[in-house]
């Protein structure tokens, strides 16, 4: 099992390159999407410490 600061460091490099993909790639619209995804699931994990 991993530790919390490993499991949060390894999902960092599996987003990050994800991410930066879709600040390229993605038309305005989407992105706006995809960015509201991840504030709604940091909020969520933010509520549940």
């Amino acid at each position: 099992m991993l530790s919390g600061l490993a499991q949060r460091s390894l999902t960092a490099l599996v987003l990050a390159p994800a991410f930066i993909w879709a600040i390229f790639a993605l038309p305005a619209p989407y992105f706006s999407y995809l960015l509201l995804a991840f504030v709604v699931l940091g909020a969520w994990e933010f509520s549940r410490l």
